[in-house]
């Protein structure tokens, strides 16, 4: 170890004994300290020491019950700083002094009681991961649009009814997950997050997506389970590289045509909506191969309308639905050929197993 920091840690240690703080580090090859996790103090203050470890990459201070902090001045010579891991503690606010490592590219204040995010989060320029989840935030600033290198932004369980149309200003955001918030709409300038990959809306309110939706042409996972979506915008057809689309516990009653755009979609969940036909142009995509429906009543099914807009989901929703054989020939001729790719259809409860049939 460098004997430079090697008397550094000494005296972190001796400043944070009283506390019975546990002191963890992590050196590089020549014996810098690079990552620094201290748990279980109760900091309300840092030590002005650990400023005078050039090297640190990683400062975990997950876990301390900390109820508010402070960062000295003295952080800004932290100039590798990229990682600050502020989880699971009782924090209100932002720590005062963030703005001395504006270096930081992911910041970690997951499992808090952060009832607001103060405009000084635009003092850190170089973020590119923020997670937010399990506080109980009810907004978002403005501010958070100027940071502009940002990729991944988790806001999951949070009291949040709207996003900021800054938003739209994370033209490199890649995941944004704001699942089990409070959610009545998206601003249009989603729209403007054209790298965005994954989104995740689920357990939110949302009634309907803005157009907008379908310039997110990077999207691959859009999640919008058990919100009270009626429908879904015929834009949907601009997100062509969309592999997976769950759409569970809504109160959908078709789907637009444009689905067939989606040339990439390999698994959608439809079960637990109120399904009274598909698109053609559903069956008609190439990769499909995992499909849930909502569940088929007593009743069975009658799959006899050659067009494919089958009216064969007016089912009723109920548990204990057991698995189920449907023999290929209930299928119309033109849906068997669709269906061929599709091993197993899940209906609600049950696994609706195709036989393929001889042709």
């Amino acid at each position: 170890m460098c004997s430079t920091d090697r008397e550094i840690v000494r005296q972190i240690q001796r400043a944070l004994r009283p506390k019975g703080a546990i002191i963890q580090c992590q050196y590089n090859k020549n014996g810098y300290v690079i990552g620094l996790h201290i748990r279980h103090t109760g900091l309300s203050t840092l030590p002005n020491d650990i400023g005078q470890l050039a090297h640190l990459r990683s400062l975990r201070l997950g876990g301390n019950q900390s109820t508010y902090l402070t960062i000295p001045p003295s952080f800004q010579q932290l100039a590798n700083l990229h990682e600050l891991d502020l989880s699971w503690n009782q924090l209100q606010q932002l720590p005062s002094g963030i703005e001395y490592i504006e270096n930081l590219q992911r910041l970690n204040l997951n499992n808090n009681q952060l009832t607001v995010l103060s405009p000084e989060i635009a003092h850190l320029p170089h973020l590119h991961i923020l997670e937010l989840s399990s506080n109980q935030l009810t907004t978002l600033p403005d501010e958070i649009g100027q940071l502009k290198r940002l990729q991944r932004l988790w806001i999951e369980n949070n009291q949040l009814k709207t996003l900021p149309t800054s938003i739209g200003e994370l033209r490199l955001l890649k995941t944004l997950s704001a699942s089990s918030n409070q959610l009545q709409q998206l601003p249009s300038q989603i729209g403007q997050c054209t790298q965005l990959q994954t989104l995740n809306l689920s357990d939110n309110q949302l009634t309907a997506l803005p157009p907008e939706i379908g310039h997110c042409s990077s999207l691959k996972g859009l999640s919008l389970k058990h919100n009270q979506l009626q429908q879904l915008p015929t834009q949907i057809g601009g997100c062509t590289h969309l592999r997976e689309l769950a759409l569970t516990a809504n109160q959908l009653t078709s789907l637009p045509s444009e689905i067939g755009q989606c040339a990439e979609l390999h698994t959608i969940y439809l079960d637990h909506n109120q399904l009274q036909e598909l698109p053609s142009s559903l069956f008609s995509i190439p990769s499909l191969e995992y499909l849930t429906l909502p569940a088929i009543n007593d009743g069975g099914s009658s799959f006899n309308d050659p067009t494919c807009h089958v009216s064969v989901w007016k089912t009723q929703e109920r548990p204990g639905l057991q698995k189920r054989f449907v023999p290929w020939d209930r299928f119309p001729y033109a849906l068997r050929y669709r269906l061929k790719r599709i091993g197993a259809l899940h209906a609600g409860y049950s696994t609706l197993h195709c036989d393929r049939g001889p042709g």
